[in-house]
């Protein structure tokens, strides 16, 4: 087989999608943010009754997106953003509603898994979104002060949603 019959195209996350399900051990993921114990348990269960839609429009060089709900603080909460594939980061408001910067790039060179990394933030935060059978996955962790992934992992489960 040829290289280029080889290669995979690179993940297209276009479309709309809604949460699924919260998943994970959000717990210690928010005593990775340094919350105290009554403050995880609320957020938990915030975070479990979180409704949110992504509208998706994307191709390998950028990623644009239009989310619908999924903030803490505005459950009306509505943005839409745009970014290139490993360029400059922009700024975007987080589920808390703080602005921190934002930046978008392809795992590896299987462009297969997307990367988003935050800064101008206390805990900075690592998400991956890929693909898993029919359902897209987005993972979220801290990342400490030396660089490393933090052991809390949120995952959050999208399905979908076809048009009638």
């Amino acid at each position: 087989m040829s290289e280029a019959k080889s290669l995979k195209r690179p993940m297209d996350l276009s479309g709309e999608w809604r949460l699924k399900k919260v998943e994970g051990d959000l717990d210690q993921f928010f005593k990775d943010m340094g919350y105290s114990y009554l403050i995880r348990k609320a957020a938990a269960l915030v975070m479990l009754a979180l409704r949110k839609t992504e509208i998706i429009t994307m191709d390998a060089f950028k990623f644009q997106c239009f989310e619908k709900g999924g903030s803490v603080s505005n459950p009306l909460h509505r943005q839409e953003f745009e970014l290139k594939m490993g360029g400059n980061m922009i700024s975007w408001i987080d589920p808390t509603g703080a602005v921190v910067d934002l930046r978008a790039r392809w795992e590896d060179g299987t462009k297969q898994t997307l990367v988003f990394e935050t800064g101008n933030e206390n805990f900075p935060k690592y998400v991956k979104k890929y693909m898993k059978g029919e359902h897209m996955i987005s993972t979220v962790q801290c990342i400490d002060k030396d660089g490393k992934l933090m052991p809390g992992v949120v995952v959050n489960v999208y399905e979908k949603v076809l048009k009638k």
